[in-house]
């Protein structure tokens, strides 16, 4: 079994390395050949909505541009990944963002092969509740790939390397690594039933849905405590669901586009002038 690491953090050796490090440590004890990369390494330029490699079922135009599609073809080499990022103003870096746009290839376009193997996500913070979308957006990343969330956490640490002094947070890193060998799911809070996510809005005065993956329940009362019922349980990330998402909700605005794209072109006339 091979296993690859990616750190986001632009720092070496800083705490998000240290921790996919950690847990590649893991996996390799549990019997793995383990690989690490960092990517600010690479060039990832934003994509340009042309959704080419939806509509042509390929990889990405712009491949011979930058390196996202070379990442993404090296990722689909091993059995699972660690993902580790540092958390800027509430999220991940902006990098991590791009890449996941550039994805839509290994989402639908090309299919999707890393479907079903297993990966872990780190996020790291310098301050406890100034985090709130690193998680949500690391595991978008790793969904929207098919691949199946063994372990996820946020691991608080500021100062480069200071991770290091935290030994319940290296164990479950370690941990968390032989999960992904083992095939085995780290007993981790899951607070959408679905992906595992705390990221909700309310719908209605007592209907809230998962932010992530659109799972939906409601507010009610059992045992005298406040709980929540989910009665509907979205599955927006499975293989089935991706390839009907694509086909029946963004395929069918090309015609509609080209239909009405003269008429567009005469409505925008009034606007080649503004300031």
């Amino acid at each position: 079994m091979k296993i690859l690491g990616i750190s986001v953090s632009d720092r070496k050796f800083g705490n998000s390395d240290l921790l996919v490090k950690e847990t590649l440590l893991g996996a390799k004890e549990a019997g793995a050949e383990v690989d690490f990369i960092r990517l600010t390494d690479y060039k990832i330029l934003p994509c340009e909505g042309c959704i080419n490699c939806v509509i042509k079922k390929t990889e990405c135009i712009f491949r011979d541009k930058d390196d996202s599609m070379k990442l993404y073809r090296k990722i689909t080499e091993y059995d699972g990944l660690v993902l580790g990022s540092p958390t800027y103003i509430l999220g991940v870096p902006g990098i991590l963002k791009m890449w996941l746009d550039r994805g839509m290839a290994y989402m639908y376009g090309i299919g999707r092969p890393n479907s079903g193997k297993p990966a872990v996500a780190i996020g790291v913070a310098g301050v406890e509740g100034w985090e709130a979308f690193t998680l949500p957006q690391m595991a978008t990343f790793l969904l929207s790939l098919g691949y199946h969330i063994v372990d996820q956490f946020i691991a608080h640490a500021q100062g480069p390397g200071e991770i290091l002094l935290n030994d319940k947070i290296l164990e479950r890193a370690h941990r968390a690594g032989k999960s992904i060998v083992e095939g085995k799911d780290m007993p981790y809070e899951k607070v959408c039933p679905s992906c595992g996510q705390n990221m909700f809005r309310f719908v209605d005065h007592n209907t809230i849905e998962c932010a992530v993956c659109g799972t939906k329940g409601r507010f009610v009362v059992k045992d005298g405590l406040p709980t929540v019922d989910w009665f509907y349980i979205e599955r927006r990330w499975g293989d089935e669901d991706i390839v009907e998402h694509f086909e029946h909700k963004i395929l069918p605005s090309v015609p509609r586009f080209l239909k009405n794209r003269h008429k567009i072109k005469e409505l925008r006339r009034k606007y080649l002038d503004t300031i």
